[in-house]
């Protein structure tokens, strides 16, 4: 068994934000985290492969204010799945199984990318006034192939890794999938 390798004592208990790295070691974090995601983009791949059915959508959500607080809009993003939950199956229980990222817009303001899984016709109108934040757009994953569907919507989970917040998750899931990581 290896052991891992222990910090200086004087490393020890000390805690760095990403801003208080020196260039290097942001440039040495970013890397991580490309490394990490590229990874689990094979991962979310698969997890979409394995759960799409014939009423799997992709949902996007995006706020009509330039909203950049990465803390407030996954909030208000849990507060959306909470709602559209209660909506379908009247349960404060989550049913919906999803996959979720967030990305930065050239605004600067933050919009959610959305696989659901197994889920029920819901009118856009419905759609939009749960979400209550701006535009909404649904769609079914129609790719030339069923090879193709993961790979094509987990793109969305590594892209622009470099504007995302450091030590921020990337991406949410509940799942009560057939496959789980």
């Amino acid at each position: 068994m290896m052991k891992k390798k222990e910090k200086p004592d004087w490393l020890k208990n000390t805690k760095y934000t990403f801003d208080e790295l020196t260039a290097k070691g942001q440039y040495d974090s970013l890397k991580r985290k490309q490394k990490h995601y590229k990874s689990q983009r094979f991962a979310v791949a698969r997890l979409i492969d394995t759960n799409f059915d014939n009423q799997t959508k992709f949902l996007t959500l995006t706020f009509k204010e330039n909203i950049t607080d990465i803390s407030y809009t996954n909030s208000e993003f849990k507060k959306f799945m909470k709602r559209l939950n209660y909506q379908l199956y009247k349960t404060k229980k989550s049913q919906i199984k999803y996959l979720a990222t967030w990305e930065k817009q050239k605004r600067g303001a933050i919009h959610y990318h959305i696989v659901l899984f197994e889920f029920p016709y819901l009118p856009h109108s419905q759609l939009v006034q749960i979400w209550g934040h701006g535009i909404i757009g649904i769609n079914r994953i129609d790719v030339d192939s069923a090879e193709n569907r993961g790979r094509y919507v987990s793109k969305y989970f590594d892209k622009d890794l470099e504007l995302k917040e450091h030590k921020k998750k990337s991406f949410l899931q509940v799942s009560k999938s057939k496959e789980t990581y």
